[in-house]
């Protein structure tokens, strides 16, 4: 009976899942643009988080004409990218820009840059990062300035008790508490026991423990693209052009009046222009903005005259250039008590009914914000908890560890066992985004000075022994965890557990987070670093705004796609505001 219970199911599995295909499950489309307009309100450049939220948000009026230009190409009919537990095989992937930094003088590593990519955790960071803004001359920043667009963003899901004033239930933005495995109450437990509460970490004050919050709904990543731009692809008003790499942005008399771009990325001497009424917003990330607004002769004069750039204007774009570093230490247990292998009922339980295995990203299934000193005044750790399934996969992955040092480190993923990815949040070190040349498809030259700052090593040292006590705990220690002693390779001859070790494991093995940050700084009109305005407006000329994570003044304490999101529903009443009154 056992066999044909089984059989049974499969069969009303396979029946449901024809039906929910067939009937029930309709993705929208773009509507192909053949011919641009001759001039549009607002053109957007980069149809990343911040790009589809303005897109959204500046075609709600019909009467307002929008184009968005995107040099990739369109997220729909992409499963690979909407499964939770495929993420980690987008790395590298078409979907990946693949930058590589410039040779790091204090870390191994060297991969930056993402397209489409990130693990969907949902997270805003700590209030006293925007209060830090503000006082540090972004007026209109704090946090209670930015609150109301969180809340605008989001519709938290949740079988707890929802704090209406710091939480969103009508947004666009789907966010969950992600399941997890057994693991995960066991983490949360080893927290408390180290005196962190189990709190809702988003509201404002951060510091505890939770199960994770990721947009994702039913099963799929609820991504900002989902969320905003294919509600509003059908509009008459909007125009979405795929495959357009943006070369310049086109300026007269001080004003942007443009874009010139090309389809395709093909290297041609003709290029098309699409021209603005109003404005034009670059929203190309951390790395795509300065790249462009040097290429249209907006960054520092000595560099852009070396690349016979004409300048015009001389700014500090490229400049701050931040970014959140982890590292990984990896716990062998006498038990498994993380995921189990993917098979083909997982498969199928996840296209019928979004649940299961499929659902989850695996890599982050419990996390906890904590401080490595208690007389901080706020969190500097952020700790994740992650499977070894996706564990094996990262190894593979991260960049800058060769085959041959995974091969001669030879420690076992296939053993029962977990991940704890200490983050050190209040980032010291600073880089450069530059162009290697002024062809704009060339890569930029992308220095994050990873490491450089010997409080970011001193940090994760911290970050580490916080992640020794949790193992330590008896929520944790009953399962037979202990911290893998398998030798890296190049700290093989430094005493295992000292600081001197886990100093010299960093230097090996810290990873960019893909938080870049800070490279068109937003600040003060009399403040000589920054690039824009508090109305996100560069500096010196009109017409022109950047609005993405490019602008952050300072790194928030988390990642940065909630706050990025955060910022392009801000800018989008700024915008609207500036352009009515």
């Amino acid at each position: 009976m056992g066999a044909l219970n089984q059989l049974l199911n499969l069969f009303f599995i396979c029946v449901a899942y024809y039906f929910y295909q067939s009937y029930v499950y309709k993705r929208p489309s773009y509507k192909e643009v053949v011919n641009i307009r001759p001039r549009y309100d607002f053109i957007i450049v980069g149809g990343g988080s911040a790009g589809s939220v303005l897109a959204a948000r500046l075609s709600e009026n019909a009467s307002r004409t929008v184009l968005l230009l995107e040099a990739g190409d369109s997220d729909l009919g992409q499963p690979e990218l909407y499964t939770p537990t495929r993420v980690s095989e987008l790395f590298l992937s078409r979907f990946d820009w693949a930058y590589y930094t410039e040779p790091q003088k204090h870390s191994s590593l060297g991969l930056e840059g993402r397209r489409f990519i990130n693990y969907m955790q949902w997270s805003r960071g700590n209030r006293k990062d925007y209060d830090m803004w503000a006082q540090h001359g972004s007026k209109g920043w704090s946090y209670t300035d930015v609150l109301p667009y969180f809340i605008k963003s989001e519709d938290f899901i949740t079988k707890g008790k929802i704090n209406a004033e710091q939480r969103g239930t009508t947004g666009p933005i789907k966010v969950t508490e992600i399941k997890g495995f057994e693991l995960s109450q066991d983490f949360i437990d080893a927290a408390t026991i180290l005196g962190y509460p189990e709190r809702d970490y988003n509201d404002g004050e951060q510091e505890g423990v939770a199960r994770t919050q990721v947009n994702i709904f039913r099963g799929e990543r609820w991504s900002a693209s989902r969320a905003y731009l294919w509600p509003a692809a059908q509009r008459d008003n909007l125009d979405i052009v795929t495959g357009a790499t943006v070369h310049k942005v086109l300026i007269e008399n001080g004003r942007a009046v443009g874009v010139a771009y090309s389809q395709r990325g093909q290297r041609s001497t003709k290029l098309h222009q699409a021209k603005s009424i109003r404005e034009v917003v670059v929203s190309a990330g951390a790395f795509g903005s300065p790249q462009l607004l040097m290429l249209s002769g907006i960054g520092p004069r000595q560099h852009l005259e070396a690349l016979k750039i004409p300048t015009v204007a001389d700014l500090p774009v490229g400049n701050n250039l931040q970014d959140h570093i982890l590292t990984v230490v990896f716990v062998k247990t006498n038990s498994s008590r993380g995921a189990p292998s993917p098979s083909s009922y997982h498969q199928l339980e996840y296209q019928v009914f979004g649940t299961g295995l499929l659902s989850s990203p695996g890599g982050n299934v419990g996390l906890a914000y904590m401080k490595s000193r208690p007389a901080l005044p706020q969190p500097d750790i952020q700790m994740i908890l992650g499977d070894t399934l996706i564990g094996k996969r990262f190894m593979k992955l991260m960049p800058g560890l060769s085959t041959e040092m995974i091969q001669r480190w030879n420690i076992d993923l296939d053993e029962p066992g977990f991940m704890l990815l200490p983050t050190f949040l209040p980032c010291r070190s600073r880089g450069t985004v530059r162009l290697r040349s002024s062809n704009p498809l060339d890569h930029p030259a992308i220095d994050p000075a990873f490491l450089e700052d010997e409080q970011d090593v001193e940090g994760l040292v911290r970050g580490i022994r916080l992640a020794e006590q949790l193992i330590n705990t008896d929520a944790l220690k009953r399962h037979g965890s202990h911290v893998d002693k398998t030798p890296l390779p190049g700290c093989e001859t430094i005493q295992f557990d000292t600081d001197s070790y886990w100093r010299c494991y960093v230097r090996h093995l810290g990873v960019t987070s893909h938080h870049a940050a800070g490279t068109c700084k937003m600040g003060a009109d009399d403040d000589v670093t920054a690039v824009v305005d508090s109305r996100l407006r560069v500096k010196g000329l009109s017409g022109l705004r950047v609005v993405d994570a490019s602008i952050m003044p300072l790194l928030i304490s988390a990642n940065t796609n909630a706050p990025t999101i955060m910022i392009a529903e801000k800018a989008a009443d700024i915008i609207l505001h500036d352009n009515t009154h």
